[in-house]
């Protein structure tokens, strides 16, 4: 439940990117949430030459280097000695990461202040309480959200936090078999015009979660911290399935619909209809 503040970030600063877009702009390292027993033998390979084991893997945020940005880690071994030789970066793209992913959803974007002040995540920091002092203490001044679990921040202090692309299970510091995912495709629209309901729509204001009648809080089980009670529930609105081609009309369904291996095989669905589709919420339902 840590916001981290470890300013080893020096001479590298220059050769962070020039953008930094927020969550969920950035895609989801999904391999990194899965869990060691569902991992490939490859994918293994590159997990322990990162320097992951089982526990860690199992439990993001507790390995070191997830504190250093992808910059640190891929100029400097673990002892902070220049190497630009390390195997970082080459193994962590074989996970699927990105600069922008690792220093989002690993790191928290732990740069230094006056570097946070030219990105658009300094409204988000400042949110959970902190200020300069604070964040150059390295750990010795931390604000009061830094001490609370999720259930207790407000709407606010959790848009924040996903803001810096933490979740409820991150923030936390859960075990991945707790983690569960978005689904990827967006609700039917509002009579009000309100258009591209999508789960990056929700993380914007995290108070959207509770917006047809807590149907977000199930179709954006991550974003709205909300895994333990629905990770294997179906989304219960209509969902996009897809764009007609005669007449570009957008079609939406429910998951009842969605009543064949080919049709659960689409992209998204299994995250939208997981109690239909996913084998695994079907075991565990047995």
């Amino acid at each position: 439940m840590n916001f981290y503040s470890n300013l080893a970030v020096l001479s590298g600063i220059l050769f962070i990117a020039t953008h930094t877009a927020t969550a969920f702009e950035i895609k989801i390292p999904v391999i990194r949430f899965t869990q060691w027993k569902d991992l490939s033998k490859k994918q293994k390979k590159a997990a322990r030459k990162l320097g992951y084991k089982l526990k860690s893997w199992n439990k993001p945020g507790s390995a070191p280097f997830e504190f250093r940005t992808w910059w640190d880690n891929t100029n400097y071994d673990k002892n902070g000695v220049t190497n630009e030789t390390t195997p970082f970066k080459n193994n962590a793209k074989k996970l699927g990461f990105t600069e922008d992913m690792w220093d989002c959803w690993m790191n928290h974007y732990d740069y230094p202040w006056d570097v946070l002040e030219t990105y658009e995540i300094m409204p988000s920091v400042v949110a959970l309480g902190w200020n300069q002092t604070m964040w150059e203490s390295g750990g010795a001044l931390v604000p009061e959200s830094d001490n609370k679990w999720w259930d207790e921040f407000t709407d606010a202090e959790k848009t924040a936090a996903v803001a810096m692309c933490y979740t409820q299970n991150s923030w936390d510091e859960n075990k991945l078999s707790s983690f569960c995912m978005d689904s990827p495709r967006g609700l039917r629209d509002t009579p009000t015009g309100v258009r591209n309901q999508s789960c990056n729509w929700v993380a914007n204001d995290v108070s959207r979660c509770g917006m047809k009648n807590g149907g977000f809080s199930i179709h954006c089980p991550n974003t709205c911290g909300s895994c333990k009670e629905n990770k294997c529930v179906d989304t219960n609105n209509q969902f996009f399935w897809k764009t007609r081609v005669r007449d570009e009309v957008r079609l939406y369904k429910r998951c009842p619909f969605v009543d064949s291996p080919v049709k659960c095989d689409r992209p998204g669905i299994k995250l939208t209809c997981p109690a239909q589709c996913d084998e695994k919420c079907e075991q565990k339902e047995i």
